[in-house]
């Protein structure tokens, strides 16, 4: 899937659209981007998002899931 995709996420970049991954590692909370107009890949729990598409992302992102509340620490 990650060969399909690839020319999908550089299209939708000429476009000046941006493009974000889910991930946990290096990730920004979703809620400190500005996610509108913007494409979001989101990867199936269990693998996640493979590394080529993180890597042609132009950002990573947390999902509500993963994201404490700041009253929690």
């Amino acid at each position: 899937f990650t060969e399909e995709l690839l020319p999908v996420i550089d299209k939708i970049k000429k476009e000046n659209i941006k493009v974000y991954a889910t991930d946990l590692k290096g990730a920004v909370p979703y809620r400190d981007v500005d996610l509108t107009g913007a494409a979001v890949v989101i990867g199936s729990e269990a693998a996640g998002v493979s590394s080529p598409v993180l890597d042609a992302a132009d950002a990573r992102i947390k999902s509500g899931k993963y994201i404490r509340k700041k009253e929690d620490g």
